[in-house]
């Protein structure tokens, strides 16, 4: 936790400690709203996660709609993933490492917290979207995927195109 904190600080952010937790925090100022982010620590396996959490939770009749989204969207996702708890609608994204015998480098910090930064930029308008009632989950992810900040953020459809050498449907099934 230490070294999340001083490394933050270093690239100029005002982190918060909660020790009690291995985690610091702090309020990210995004293009389209502000949210806090959460680094934590885990002892003594080395691992870090970082979550960007969702500044309103999810209201109960729209949490099957945002499950389904964000179902289709972690499909696609490279590095990390978005979690929602189905009890409270508290939604968030999450990227993680870990470190095994490595150590972990404040550049290493750096690409793990701007990678969870920009992704959940790109979907925030999809998920806030599917809050305030829209259901076209395909068009909504349409536009937030070809709009990324980068190609290598999602996986191309073209393993769907993938030929599988036991294709179930391909056998012959009379014995």
């Amino acid at each position: 936790m230490e070294f999340l904190s001083r490394s933050l600080r270093e690239s100029g952010l005002e982190v918060i400690e909660h020790p009690e937790l291995s985690t610091v925090s702090f309020t990210h100022v995004g293009e389209q709203r502000s949210w806090e982010v959460f680094c934590r620590s885990r002892h003594p396996v080395p691992q870090v996660m970082v979550y960007s959490l969702h500044p309103w939770v999810v209201p109960e009749d729209r949490r099957l709609a945002m499950m389904e989204l964000l179902i289709r969207a972690n499909y696609g996702l490279v590095i990390g993933n978005f979690e929602m708890d189905p009890d409270d609608g508290e939604l968030r994204f999450k990227t993680s490492i870990d470190v095994g015998s490595d150590r972990l480098s404040s550049e290493l910090l750096a690409r793990l917290v701007q990678h969870n930064l920009d992704a959940f930029e790109q979907y925030l308008p999809a998920v806030e979207a599917v809050i305030a009632g829209g259901d076209d989950l395909l068009r909504l992810l349409d536009q937030v995927e070809s709009i990324g900040p980068d190609e290598g953020w999602v996986v191309s459809d073209d393993l769907d195109e993938v030929a599988y050498e036991d294709d179930p449907d391909e056998q012959d099934v009379t014995t």
